[in-house]
């Protein structure tokens, strides 16, 4: 063989090794760089629990026993570079014979400095008020559900 023939040979072979060689490490620093990213941004903002029992938002509208219930959406946890509000879904939550309805009124306070609460009736709730909605399930996905709780919460 020719000696130019092999020199270019063996300068490819080098091109090709250095390039193959600077992308698998871009590739594998790339992937490790977002492992740590991942890891840091779960220490600081932990993603939600797989199972959710209560949820906490803002009434919508009141139906006889039902209550639409604008909620955060637990998939969108994390903050939003562009100050964007959290996406909201829509939770029915229906009022049972079980349910328990109770209003907690942080603007009184009983001795022992705790917030009064009071038993009150679904009828008692509005548009717009602050709620919490508990279950005996995991509602994290369901968008109806019937409560075992439902807590007004005042200030």
């Amino acid at each position: 063989m020719n000696k130019g023939v092999v020199s270019i040979l063996i300068v490819i072979a080098l091109v090709g090794g250095l390039a193959g060689g600077y992308y698998l490490g871009k590739q594998s620093s790339s992937e490790s760089a977002k492992r740590d990213v991942r890891a840091i941004l779960d220490l600081a903002f932990p993603p939600p629990p797989k199972e959710i029992k209560s949820v906490s938002g803002k009434i919508k509208n009141v139906q006889g026993s039902v209550i639409e219930l604008e909620v955060d959406d637990p998939a969108d946890y994390l903050p939003h570079a562009d100050g964007s509000p959290r996406k909201k879904m829509t939770r029915r939550v229906t009022v049972g014979p079980a349910t328990k309805l109770s209003a907690v009124d942080y603007s009184k306070f009983d001795k022992a400095g705790n917030p009064t609460v009071l038993n009150i009736a679904v009828t008692e709730l509005r548009q717009g008020d602050a709620v919490t909605a508990r279950a005996d399930v995991n509602i994290r996905t369901t968008q109806s559900f019937t409560a075992t709780k439902v807590e007004l919460v005042r200030y």
